[in-house]
Order: C-alpha cells, then sequence, then structure tokens
C-alpha cells in the first residue's frame, strides 16, 4: 500500500526569537565602514540578520523515504522588510514524500538566507508518525513548526572585504581569530558579538579596498590606531667592533671583528676568571682561522694587512695544557 505524507508548514517559524528595535546602519558601498553597529551585542547581530533574509526554503524527508516522487524541497523568495511575508509564502507551500515504513524516523526544516542564499536562520524537527486506533498515519500537529537560530557566523555585507581577524582576549586567554571571507561577505562567529560587555574584550581588524581599520567588539565603534615608528639597532651579543687597533686587550671570552685599513702590528693580550689567554685565533672572513700561541706574561704582536678579521683567544683547559677550541 501506498503511504504519502502532505504537510502543509504553517507557523513554520512559530518561535522565532524576538529582534533588536534599533535600525541597524547600512554600510557604505564599496569604503570602509565608519562603524560596525551589527556586532555590538548577539540581539543587533540577530537584527542585522533578519533585515538580510531575501530567500527562505523548506525541507522533509524519512530514513524510509521511496524515491524518486513527492516534493521534499520548497522555496521562496521576498524582499519585503516584514519577516511574516516570507514566513507565511514559505507556509504556503506544501511538502510531499512516500515512505516504506511509517514507523521510521521522519524530520523538516527549514533555512532564512540572504540574496546570494548563504544561511542567516535554520532549524529542524525530527518526529515519529501518529498512529490511531483505525490504523491511520498522520503528521504530529507540531512536527512542521520550526523554530528558527542564528547561523553560528553570519554573513556581514561588505562590498571589497578582503581579510579579517580578531583579537581576542576571554576565558582561553589571549588569541587570534582568522574569519572567512567570501564574495563581499564577512562570516562573524555569533560567540564574539558584544564581547566586550559580557567580560572579554577584543577587537575586529576588517581590510576593505586595501585599507585596514580596527573595530571594538562591544560597541562596534572604530578604534583609532597608534603608529609605532623606529629604525631597529641590530648588534650581536657579545661581539665587540674595533677599527684600525693597536691593542687588543681580552677580559672576557668575546669574539672580536677588526677591521685594519692598512697593514699594521695589532698586539693582543687576554685574561678571563683567572687564567690568562695561552693564544688567540684569527680568522680573515671568508678563510679558515689561524692558531698564534701567546707567551705567558706577553703580548703578542701579530702583522696584520687589509680586511676584516674575526679574533677569539683561547684558554687552558682546567688540568690540561691544550687552549680551549685548538683544532
Amino acid at each position: 500500500m501506498k503511504r504519502t505524507i502532505v504537510i502543509l508548514l504553517l507557523a513554520a517559524f512559530a518561535a522565532f526569537a524576538a529582534f533588536a528595535a534599533e535600525e541597524v546602519t547600512t554600510l557604505p558601498t564599496g569604503t570602509m565602514p565608519t562603524s560596525l553597529p551589527m556586532v555590538s551585542s548577539v540581539e543587533a547581530l540577530e537584527s542585522y540578520a533578519k533585515e538580510q533574509v531575501r530567500q527562505a526554503a523548506a525541507y522533509g524527508g524519512s530514513n524510509g523515504i521511496v524515491l524518486p516522487g513527492g516534493r521534499t524541497w520548497a522555496q521562496v523568495s521576498a524582499s519585503d522588510p516584514d519577516i511574516r511575508v516570507i514566513q507565511n509564502l514559505l507556509a504556503s507551500e506544501a511538502l510531499s514524500f512516500r515512505v516504506a515504513n511509517p514507523t521510521e524516523w521522519h524530520y523538516f526544516g527549514a533555512y532564512l538566507m540572504d540574496s546570494a542564499g548563504y544561511l542567516l536562520f535554520s532549524g529542524f524537527n525530527g518526529f515519529y508518525l501518529d498512529h490511531d486506533s483505525q490504523g491511520n498515519w498522520s503528521v504530529p500537529k507540531s512536527a512542521p513548526n520550526i523554530s528558527l537560530e542564528l547561523v553560528g557566523e553570519v554573513p556581514i555585507y561588505l562590498p571589497g572585504v578582503s581579510n579579517a581577524y580578531a583579537l581576542v582576549t576571554d576565558q582561553n586567554g589571549q588569541r587570534y581569530e582568522w574569519m572567512r571571507v567570501e564574495n563581499d561577505r564577512l562570516f562573524f562567529p555569533v560567540s564574539f558579538a558584544g564581547l566586550t560587555t559580557r567580560g572579554g574584550s577584543g577587537q575586529l581588524v576588517l581590510t576593505v579596498g586595501g585599507d585596514s581599520e580596527v573595530f571594538d567588539l562591544g560597541s562596534g565603534n572604530n578604534i583609532p590606531t597608534t603608529s609605532v615608528e623606529s629604525s631597529v639597532q641590530a648588534s650581536i651579543s657579545g661581539l665587540i667592533v674595533l677599527d684600525d687597533p693597536i691593542w687588543v686587550f681580552s677580559t672576557d671570552s668575546e669574539l672580536y671583528q677588526v677591521k685594519i685599513t692598512s697593514e699594521s702590528v695589532v698586539n693582543f693580550y687576554g685574561t678571563f676568571e683567572g687564567e690568562v689567554a695561552t693564544g688567540v685565533y684569527i680568522r680573515p672572513v671568508g678563510e679558515t682561522q689561524m692558531y698564534y700561541p701567546i707567551q705567558p706574561g706577553n703580548w703578542l704582536p701579530v702583522q696584520l694587512w687589509p680586511g676584516v678579521f674575526d679574533i677569539w683567544f683561547a684558554y687552558p683547559v682546567s688540568g690540561d695544557s691544550e687552549p680551549v677550541g685548538k683544532g
């Protein structure tokens, strides 16, 4: 026997949440917005999402569905700011499908979407058919009433948006959260809406048309940025740089860079932690180092030619006459 379930989605959105009464500012086309009021709270974001609704769809199915046949999908569109217009249009669309076993689990669902088909609200009901004493099967009265919830990431229409991320501090610590950007839309996480009013703190960094601005995740207002400008003076820790020295006297295990502009004699001597240097390594840049022993108590004169040299001293290992690093 053929069993067909036919339903009319009346009151499909009966449990739709109340929306913020304040008006959401329309964003300038192709330019950086001056503020993002829709991110100031979950209610403001929900209000913005409701305003963007242009399409609605309903669907039905079953674990024991018989295909093809029936109508398991319906879609309508409207641009009226009164949400009831598109709700009523969808409720006038009947869904039907056949099932092989009426005791199986069945379901209805519905979506609200923006003009590009991105989800704004969605809901779902699973149910079993009612069975009366005469053997008739019917859809429970509550089954077609779908309560729609705001999606986890709301598409905010921002023409020219190319990049977005949040700087967030909450119970999970401080972190960066990159956001999806697609087709002139920023997919804004509901969990970040009004973050600074719920014990956290955060800023949204938005790039539109090659320019970046920062917005507060509590008010949605633009936050002035502070420029940090400086050149960086970088030097190698422990490196001592000398130009045309006559004497190089070391009291630590430093590395020296010595620049010689004309051939000259440089005198070397070193002490470190009570030990007298046993020698000095001299390495012309780009070549192999050479080791010169130092006689105890005497300076070591070395003839150097024009160029740049890396120089370090050798000290005896405790209980050994060999210098540290020799070989």
